[in-house]
C-alpha cells in the first residue's frame, strides 16, 4: 500500500478508500484505523451547520436572558452603583470645597474682626422654654423667646455678631479683591434671597418695587442656593428675612406639608380634614417628609429645596446639604454591598451659612415687622414708601390657610420640643445674627451716593403700584420693565 494519512472510520456509506487503496479489500467491519476518506454528504453537512447555529443562538439567548433576570433581580443596587460611580469623583472634594468656601466668604468680615464659631463642642441652649442640644456648635444662653443673650466660649464674638446684618446694616460693597468691602464701589443691583415661609413675599415685592425706583438690576432666588456677596459682576446690595426656625418650620408644614397644595388648588373634589392629612409628627426630615436628596440635572447635581423642616437656613445659605454615595469595597446584595450615603456634616453647613449671611448688607427679622418704627426705618433704608402695601397672595397660599382654619392643627408639648431640638444648628444660628434685642438696632438711611442709576430701569412709584395691583401672583411679573412701561 502506498503512504497516506489515516481517516478514522465513521459512518458507513458515507467513506470511501484511501487512493490506492481497493474498496473490496476493506469490509464494513473494518477497524476504526481503517485507511478510509471520510466526507458529509452536502446535505448532512449543511442540516449539520444549521444546527450548530441553532445551538449557537439558543445559548446566546439564554445567556442573555439570564444576564437581564440578574439585571432586574439587582436593579436598584446597580443604579446605586451608577450614580456613586458618576459623582465619587465631584463629591470627594465636596468638603474641601465647603472649607474654601467658607475661608474665602469670611475673609470679608475680617475687616470687622469676626470670628466665626469653632463647631467642635457640644452645647446647651434654651429656646421658648424648651432645651436644645446642638453638637458641636459652642455655648450660647438664650432667653425665653430665643433671643441670644451672650456667647460665652467667644471673646468678641457677642461683639462681632451685634454688627451683623441684622443689627448693624450698611451700604459696605462686596468685593473679591483682596480687600473685601468697598466704600467707593456704587451698587447697580439689589439681590433678596428668599427663605420660605419666612415672611418674605411682601419684602420681595417691595424689594422689586425699591429696584424700579431706582433704577437698579434686581435679582432674586428661592429653592436653590443662597447667592454669595462678591460672586456676581455688578455690585449688589444683599438681602434677606430670617424668622425663628421652628416658628417657619411649622408655617412650612402648613402651607404645603399638611395637605398637596394640587389637591387644595386643582381638585375641585378633593375635601382636607384630619384623617386625609399628613402628621406633623413626620414632618422631621431636612427635606421635610425625607432626607436630602438632590436630582442630577444636564449640568450636574444640583441644590434645590422646595419643602424643609430640619436646619433649612444651614441648608439654603450653604447649598451644601446634597448626599452623596460611595462605592461599597465588595459590591452585592445585601447592606454591606450597598453604597454608602454620605453628607456634609451640619456644623460644616452651619459654618458656610453664617459666613455667608454675615456679608449680607441687611437682614430683615420677621417678628420686628410687627413695630411700626422698624417699617419706618427699612423704608428710610430704601428710601421707598408702602412697605406693606397689600399685594395678591402666593400660590396655595388661600386654599392652605382656610384648610387649616377649618382644622386646626392639634400639636403636642413632646412633637414641637422633638422639632425644636432638630432644628437646634438653625436656632443657634437665628440667635447669633439677631444677638441684639429690639429695639437696639440702627439702620443708616439711603445714601444716594452709594447707588449708580439706570434710567432704562427706572420706573415712576405710581406707575409700578397699579401695574402690581394687576400683576397677579405675588407680582412675578414685574420683573419684566418692559411690562411695567406699556
Amino acid at each position: 500500500m502506498g503512504t497516506h494519512t489515516p481517516v478514522y472510520w465513521s459512518t458507513p456509506g458515507y467513506c470511501t478508500p484511501a487512493p490506492g487503496v481497493d474498496a473490496d479489500s476493506i469490509s464494513p467491519d473494518a477497524p476504526r484505523s481503517a485507511p478510509l476518506s471520510c466526507r458529509w454528504p452536502p446535505s448532512l453537512a449543511g442540516d449539520a451547520a444549521q444546527a450548530a447555529r441553532r445551538h449557537l443562538h439558543l445559548s446566546l439567548s439564554l445567556f442573555v436572558g439570564l444576564l437581564a433576570a440578574i439585571a432586574l433581580l439587582y436593579w436598584d443596587d446597580l443604579e446605586l452603583l451608577r450614580e456613586s460611580i458618576t459623582s465619587v469623583n465631584r463629591v470627594r472634594v465636596q468638603g474641601q470645597d465647603a472649607e474654601n468656601e467658607a475661608k474665602r466668604v469670611r475673609g470679608q468680615n475680617d475687616t470687622n474682626n469676626e470670628s466665626p464659631v469653632e463647631l467642635d463642642k457640644p452645647t446647651s441652649n434654651q429656646t421658648d422654654g424648651v432645651d436644645v442640644t446642638i453638637e458641636g456648635v459652642d455655648d450660647v444662653e438664650t432667653t425665653g423667646d430665643g433671643h441670644a443673650e451672650s456667647l460665652r466660649t467667644q471673646g468678641s464674638a457677642n461683639e462681632s455678631s451685634r454688627d451683623s446684618p441684622v443689627c448693624r446694616p450698611h451700604f459696605r460693597a462686596a468685593t473679591n479683591s483682596s480687600n473685601p468691602w468697598s466704600d467707593q464701589v456704587k451698587f447697580k443691583r439689589i439681590y433678596f434671597y428668599h427663605f420660605r415661609k419666612a415672611g418674605g413675599t411682601n419684602l420681595r415685592i417691595y424689594l422689586g418695587k425699591v429696584a424700579a425706583h431706582h433704577g437698579l438690576e434686581y435679582g432674586v432666588t428661592e429653592y436653590g442656593v443662597a447667592e454669595t456677596p462678591g460672586e456676581h459682576p455688578l455690585p449688589t446690595l444683599y438681602v434677606t428675612i430670617m424668622r425663628e426656625p421652628v416658628a417657619r418650620s411649622i408655617s412650612h408644614f402648613k402651607y404645603e406639608g399638611r395637605w398637596d397644595c394640587r389637591e387644595l388648588v386643582y381638585n375641585s373634589t378633593f375635601h382636607p380634614t384630619d384623617e386625609n392629612a399628613r402628621k406633623i409628627e413626620d414632618w422631621n426630615e431636612t427635606y421635610g417628609f425625607e432626607k436630602s436628596s438632590c436630582r442630577y440635572k444636564k449640568e450636574g447635581y444640583k441644590f434645590h429645596m422646595t419643602t424643609c423642616a430640619v436646619n433649612c437656613y444651614s441648608q439654603w445659605a450653604a447649598g451644601l446639604s446634597c448626599p452623596w454615595w460611595e462605592p461599597p469595597e465588595h459590591p452585592g446584595p445585601g447592606p454591606e454591598g450597598y453604597p454608602k450615603r454620605k453628607e456634609t456634616p451640619i456644623a460644616k453647613q452651619y459654618d458656610v451659612a453664617k459666613a455667608k449671611l454675615l456679608s449680607y448688607n441687611l437682614i430683615v427679622i420677621t417678628e420686628w415687622l410687627k413695630y411700626p418704627d422698624y417699617i419706618t426705618s427699612l423704608e428710610r433704608f430704601f428710601a421707598t414708601p408702602n412697605f406693606k402695601s397689600k399685594h395678591n397672595s402666593p400660590w396655595c397660599e388661600i386654599q392652605s390657610h382656610n384648610a387649616n382654619a377649618k382644622n386646626p392643627l392639634n400639636m403636642s408639648d413632646a412633637t414641637r420640643e422633638k422639632l425644636t431640638n432638630l432644628n437646634a444648628v438653625d436656632i443657634h444660628l437665628y440667635n447669633e445674627l439677631r444677638s441684639c434685642s429690639f429695639p437696639d438696632y440702627s439702620i443708616p438711611a439711603f445714601d444716594p451716593t452709594r447707588f449708580e442709576s439706570n434710567d432704562t430701569l427706572r420706573v415712576d412709584l405710581g406707575v409700578y403700584q397699579k401695574k402690581l395691583a394687576i400683576s397677579g401672583k405675588d407680582g412675578r411679573r414685574l420683573k419684566h420693565r418692559s411690562w411695567i412701561r406699556s
